[in-house]
């Protein structure tokens, strides 16, 4: 297989993302081709960072260094743009768009490609915030990057003609020039997938249907959303979520950390304690993610205003907007200076309604006050695009998503249609803050989805939790650099066009009969166990280790392998007898070694852990259903690993009570 990447937008960041992945393939035996541009485009992104008066040469050098290094690292074949393109097609394109008016910039079409349209995106980025129509030099700009746009699709279709690539590799699929590539590969039956970095540290997200910096996983939402998620899942949900509400590593997260007092913060924001409270949370203009979300609303701001305005006409709730605190944060070079977002709501609350209604409250990007706190005190959570909504709808509050978003019409959130629908909504939620159907288990099963299936590890990348720089990790460990792990055998299968990007559920998974509801989990903690007959001892000494000193409710099952049942048991009971008195042990229970998929996949469903003597053989399908359902495997040897399960245990189960 060979799988051509783009690598037109080539900072630090992608290209170190791009040089994993490609390592990844050729490791695996692929082959990996990088088209890089060289200067042969009049305008990419990094023009946006340039001085006016800079010779964009010397830039174009520096930036043709970078991509030579990070892909002499993976290792992968360059190719350049130059060597790509017909000139004399290039010429009469260009000849064409320079006769062009400024108006007639944005209808252009190139072999019946939208470009003119496809610009708008890219000038969005250029102006960092909504109104990029206030850009300097704008038709210039506008010239410049269809130019660019036709040397980019001439070079994609040539690139398919010599090579015959099976996939393409490209950042984004908004930034205008990737979004041709992406087009042309799709059209000319390549598969096409674009990449972005994940919502966790060290992830991916890749995508072939839509922008992978939108993250719609719709397709596979079909298939999971009637799928309860497995006890494991759901306590790796639980410990996701309550690392993000106290800024625990392991999530980007902005908010400062929750204080679980409401009271404390309705103080200080100087609100009634019996106040009904609609709470707004913002997004960053410059965030991609805002670029196709103005379904409902022209802007954001027009949003803020319909809330504020509502509030106005309600004195008897209040409204709290919340700006999202990487407004103060983020920044970029434009034009060779440091910039920070334009087009500021916080900025835009202060010069349209310069004095607020009495029962509305701004809560600065740099305020100390948690979002989480907020989201707790609300009656009724209004999200334009933010993550915020899914774990508002998570933890049972009525959410009115705004703004076109991945997790819009999923069924968990309220999504009006009109301005005025907007406002309809807001009226009967405050008289009856009533979720949908089911919400909080649904944001829950999308939430999991989203944030572990769509998100790829990636154990060769290092990302920073706090900057978000992304470098690559160059020394793999001896199995990684092999291919010799899960994650990267998903990617290249992925890649190859062998499988979906997000599996489908597997056969054994339980589906709802009806209403999706959650599993109903005995009170009793499980562990489903596979121990080596040989090693009996070593394994009754490790139960009893996770069970502390004294007894707790934990049922063991354990797998018999080729023993009866009852041989199996008694052999355990026989271990046991040798090590601690019987009101020590777990429950025990012995499962015939010759369970179907569904039995097995019922046991996995409901144990907290798989723990085996040793570790399984990587292509052990026991390992792929527990690694399926985010089932935590747990070999004797792994002291750590134990010593983590235990406390796990211990903290959340109770002693059992004892007899008179």
């Amino acid at each position: 297989m060979l799988t051509v990447i783009f690598s037109l937008t080539p900072l630090e960041g992608n290209l170190a993302t791009e040089a994993a992945i490609a390592s990844v393939l050729v490791a695996q035996g692929e082959q990996v081709l990088a088209v890089v541009c060289e200067g042969s485009r009049d305008r990419c992104i990094v023009d946006n960072f340039l001085p006016a008066d800079l010779d964009r040469t010397v830039a174009c050098r520096e930036c043709s260094g970078d991509s030579r290094r990070h892909h002499r690292l993976s290792p992968t074949v360059q190719v350049e743009f130059d060597t790509l393109v017909d000139h004399a097609q290039r010429d009469a394109a260009l000849v064409d768009i320079d006769a062009l008016s400024d108006e007639a910039l944005y209808a252009y079409s190139y072999d019946g490609m939208p470009f003119g349209e496809w610009l708008i995106d890219g000038l969005r980025l250029a102006y960092f915030g909504e109104n990029w129509q206030q850009l300097n030099n704008l038709a210039e700009i506008c010239r410049k990057t269809l130019q660019s746009m036709v040397v980019t699709a001439l070079a994609a279709e040539e690139v398919i003609r010599r090579y015959q690539p099976q996939t393409f590799l490209i950042l984004n699929g908004i930034i205008p020039c990737e979004h041709v590539a992406w087009v042309i590969g799709q059209r000319s039956g390549i598969h096409s997938v674009l990449y972005e970095g994940g919502q966790r540290p060290g992830t991916i997200h890749l995508n072939e249907t839509s922008p992978a910096c939108y993250y719609d996983v719709s397709e596979a939402w079909a298939k999971w959303r009637n799928v309860p998620l497995t006890q494991a899942e759901s306590c790796e949900m639980d410990h996701f979520m309550i690392r993000r509400m106290y800024q625990a590593e392991g999530g980007y997260v902005y908010s400062p950390s929750a204080t679980g007092s409401g009271a404390a913060t309705r103080q200080r924001l100087d609100l009634p304690p019996d106040l009904p409270l609609l709470v707004a949370y913002t997004n960053c203009s410059a965030d991609t993610s805002v670029f196709a979300a103005n379904t409902v609303f022209p802007q954001q701001i027009e949003w803020i205003g319909a809330c504020i305005s509502y509030a106005a006409a309600h004195p008897e709730i209040g409204l709290v907007i919340r700006i999202h605190p990487v407004e103060a944060t983020t920044a970029s070079y434009r034009e060779g200076k440091v910039v920070s977002v334009r087009d500021k709501i916080a900025d835009g609350i202060t010069e349209r309604w310069p004095q607020l209604p009495a029962n509305v409250r701004v809560v600065g990007p740099t305020d100390s006050i948690s979002s989480y706190d907020l989201m707790l005190m609300a009656r009724v959570v209004l999200a334009y695009v933010s993550t915020v909504g899914i774990e508002a709808a998570a933890l049972g509050r009525p959410v009115i998503n705004a703004g076109r978003y991945h997790y819009t019409d999923k069924g968990f959130t309220y999504a009006p249609a009109t301005p005025e629908a907007f406002t309809e909504l807001l009226d009967d939620l405050i008289a009856d803050p009533r979720l949908p159907p089911q919400a909080v288990e649904l944001a829950r099963r999308y939430f999991h989805l989203w944030m572990y299936r769509s998100m790829l590890p990636m154990p060769n990348l290092d990302v920073d939790p706090q900057s978000q720089a992304t470098k690559l990790r160059i020394r793999p460990s001896t199995d990684q650099a092999r291919g010799r792990h899960v994650p990267y055998d998903h990617l290249v299968s992925y890649m190859r066009h062998e499988r979906p990007f997000i599996d489908a559920p597997a056969p054994w998974r339980l589906r709802d009969d009806a209403e999706p509801r959650p599993l109903r989990f005995p009170a009793v903690r499980s562990l489903l166990c596979a121990p080596e007959w040989n090693r009996l001892a070593d394994f009754a000494r490790t139960l009893l280790q996770l069970l502390g000193d004294q007894p707790r409710p934990v049922l063991v099952s354990v797998l018999s392998g080729t023993l009866s049942p009852d041989e199996a048991g008694q052999r355990l009971v026989d271990a046991l007898i040798q090590l601690a008195p019987p009101e020590r042990w777990p429950d025990l229970e012995a499962i015939p070694g010759n369970l179907g998929p569904q039995e097995l996949g019922r046991l996995l469903t409901g144990a907290e852990a798989l723990l085996c003597s040793r570790r399984l053989p990587y292509d052990d399908p026991l390992l792929a259903m527990a690694a399926h359902g985010g089932l935590p495997v747990v070999t004797l040897d792994d002291s750590a690993a134990v010593r983590s399960l235990a406390n796990r245990l211990q903290a959340a189960i109770p002693p059992a009570a004892q007899p008179a």
